[in-house]
Parts: structure tokens; C-alpha cells; sequence
């Protein structure tokens, strides 16, 4: 159902679009349909919240969003892209509050608002029965996830609410407007199409789009295996055109693997310095991950298992590359708003954006004293290292 919205309004996305599949085009849809505005994105640049890079580079994830209806794509920056869901969202929203977006449309498998925002309360005010359970799960040795898990369910929380990736991005979103004291009104849609990291195609069914669906890890897989063309149903048509483009370039992104001398190089130079905030034995476990590894795959293997998972340890790997700080010492709220790209019809939002930001919006990339933008820059550099074909690096204009 529609929600009540004011004059002109934009909603935000936060997303990876790696890449943009049918799915998310349900979701651009429903979110222009239930809010009546226009629809803007933030995204990740090279190196992924899963701790990876990214198979689509920025630009032509960005070119694959507003080929498909956004107004005007910002890019997440590394230091929050590459990093655990709290701070990917914290991230976005950051980005979306200060642009003066109007709402924040976000997937899940549970669309349960009340619910969700319930949890995220609870998970950021830590009330003291909440706290003295999680404290006793963290005793037992769970991991931080499970202990939340096991407490958010002894207050009546279902575990479908707690468990499905979306739904868990989506508290974190949700604590991040709350956090913010920010006006933003989150519109939840149902996620449509096959289960997140799932390699089975879901036909979609009812849906205001009748089109198949697939996970973006599904298409991940058979566009790194060369089967393009297999994916052509599963995508939008300006979006698959892009994937084709791209392959048949040569410029698809790195693998991870593609890191291991660049990893072993950083390791010696920094002596093995701690790059997990809070692990008092990481500086051990990874020296002896490190000994007589060959990749980076197998050295976030051997790190990872009960307490880290692989896409944290993979995330502590690139983070250390790309000499990010650590997650906990992070502002945030980014400082800037980077323009990757907009349609021309909207050069009036943007104009509107840049006026009423409360951060600066980035349009020329002149990083002076911005630290993280350089990081930026830096990670754009690594990220295209060894590649035979340039990266783009200018906005995007459709």
C-alpha cells in the first residue's frame, strides 16, 4: 500500500547491484510505486559486504541503475562497503539522511515493520535483561551473532525474523534511522525471487513483474563460468546488456585470489599487525593462517569457524589490503556524498540534492585533506590492478 509522502520526495536504496537482476528491479518498482518520488542509490564501489571484490565495477553497476529507473547513484565508500552490516547501513542511511531523502526502501523476507523496529530498539538501547543475556550467550562461547540470536528469541522474536540475511540488514538499517534521530520513513518490501546466496532459480510468481528470478551470487557464479547468455532471463534488458558488454571488454572485476601477493607483501610490511577489532588471539591465528597459504581464499578459510565467519574474515583481509581503519574507530556517518552518476531528465534533483545536503556532495575528484577519499581513490587503484582495459572513473550520465 502506498505510504502518506510529502511534495517532490526521494527515496533512498542502499545496495550492491552486482549485479542488478530482476529482483531488484521488483524492488525499484514497488518502491516507486508506494512512495510516488524518485528513487536514489547508494552503492558499494570495488569490495563488497561480503568480503569480495565486486564482479561489475562501479560504473557499470551504476550505469546498470539508471538505465533501470534511479534518478542518481552515490557510491558507498570502502571504509563502509567493505564492512559488517551495522556499518554498511549505518553507512547508507548516513549518506540518504544527509541528502534529505524521504524514505528508505529496503527488501526483507519478514516485511513485518513493527516487528523489525522493535528489534532494532532493543538491539541498540540494550535494555538490562537483554544485556545480561547476551553477556551469558557470550560466556558460553557463542559468537556475538548467536548470543543476540538466542537472546532477541527468549523476548518472543521468531527465528525467521533473526536469521534471514535481509531481514538482518534491515534491523540494521532500521537501528541506523533510529540512531540518526532521522526523519526518514523506512518502507519494508517483501523480497521477491530466490533465497539470498541460494544457487536455485525461483520462477517469480504474481508478481507485477513476470519474470524469473535469481539470486546475484547465482548469477555470479555462471557469469565468472562465461555463461552469459543463460542469464539474459533472469536480468533486465539494459542491465544484461551491460553484463555482456563488460565480459566481451575483458573488464570484469578481480577475484579475491587475485590479492594473494599484494596480501603476503602487506603482511611483511606491517608485521603481522592485529587487524580484527577485538580478537586478542587474531594476531596469532593469522600468522599461522598465513604460513604456507598460497591464496587469500584459503588463508580467510583457516581463519575463519566458530567465532569469525569467512565473510568477516574475508572482509579483515581486504580491509588490512586496503589500509581501511578499523571497523570500530569508524565515524558513522561518511563525510561526503560521491556522485557516480545520474540521468540527465534528473539533473534538477541532483541540483536540488547539493543544495539542501548537509554533507558535501562529491562530484570532482579532488580528495585534498579527505582521508577516506583518498581510500578511496586508492582502493579504485587496487581494485583495477593488472587489468588490461582502464576502469572509468567519471560520473556517469544517462
Amino acid at each position: 500500500m502506498p505510504v502518506s509522502n510529502p511534495i517532490n520526495p526521494i527515496a533512498g536504496v542502499v545496495a550492491e547491484y552486482d549485479p542488478f537482476h530482476n529482483g531488484h528491479l521488483y524492488h525499484l518498482h514497488e518502491t516507486l510505486r508506494n512512495t510516488g518520488g524518485k528513487a536514489v542509490a547508494v552503492i558499494s564501489g570495488g569490495f563488497t559486504q561480503r568480503g569480495e571484490p565486486s564482479l561489475l565495477n562501479k560504473a557499470a553497476r551504476a550505469e546498470a541503475a539508471l538505465l533501470c529507473g534511479f534518478s542518481v547513484v552515490f557510491m558507498l565508500p570502502a571504509a563502509c562497503s567493505c564492512a559488517a552490516a551495522e556499518i554498511f547501513a549505518a553507512g547508507g542511511v548516513g549518506i540518504l539522511d544527509a541528502i534529505g531523502a524521504d524514505y528508505l526502501s529496503f527488501g526483507a523476507e519478514n516485511p513485518e515493520l513493527p516487528a523489525l523496529q522493535a528489534i532494532a530498539g532493543i538491539t541498540l538501547d540494550e535494555p538490562p535483561e537483554y544485556k545480561a543475556a547476551l553477556k551469558e550467550g557470550l560466556s558460553s562461547g557463542l559468537s556475538f551473532a548467536a548470543a543476540r540470536t538466542q537472546a532477541l528469541r527468549a523476548r518472543g522474536f521468531g527465528e525467521d525474523l533473526l536469521k534471514n540475511p535481509n531481514n538482518i540488514l534491515a534491523i540494521e538499517y532500521l537501528k541506523a534511522i533510529k540512531a540518526l534521530d532521522s526523519r526518514m520513513i523506512p518502507v519494508p518490501v517483501k523480497r521477491s525471487g530466490a533465497a539470498h546466496n541460494a544457487d536455485a532459480v525461483i520462477p517469480a510468481s504474481g508478481s507485477r513483474l513476470a519474470a524469473p528470478g535469481a539470486s546475484a551470487s547465482y548469477l555470479r557464479k555462471r557469469a565468472r563460468a562465461g555463461d552469459i547468455s543463460a542469464l539474459r532471463d533472469y536480468m533486465p534488458p539494459e542491465s544484461f546488456g551491460i553484463l555482456e558488454r563488460e565480459h566481451a571488454a575483458g573488464r570484469f572485476g578481480p577475484l579475491a585470489d587475485d590479492f594473494a601477493s599484494i596480501l603476503h607483501y602487506t603482511l611483511i610490511r606491517e608485521k603481522y599487525n592485529s587487524i580484527m577489532r577485538n580478537d586478542n588471539n587474531f594476531e596469532r591465528m593469522w600468522r599461522r593462517a598465513a604460513m604456507g597459504k598460497s591464496s587469500v581464499t584459503e588463508i580467510a578459510d583457516a581463519v575463519s569457524g566458530r567465532y569469525f565467519t569467512k565473510a568477516r574474515a574475508r572482509r579483515a583481509v581486504f580491509r588490512f589490503i586496503l589500509g581501511l581503519p578499523p571497523e570500530d574507530a569508524m565515524a558513522r556517518r561518511p563525510a561526503y556524498a560521491r556522485v557516480l552518476g545520474f540521468r540527465r531528465e534528473d539533473a534538477g534533483l541532483l541540483s536540488r540534492i547539493v543544495k539542501q545536503s548537509k554533507i558535501p556532495v562529491v562530484t570532482n575528484l579532488r580528495p585534498g585533506d579527505n582521508e577516506t577519499l583518498r581510500l578511496d581513490l586508492a582502493a579504485e587503484e587496487i581494485y583495477g590492478m593488472g587489468k588490461v582495459n582502464g576502469l572509468r572513473r567519471g560520473m556517469v550520465i544517462i
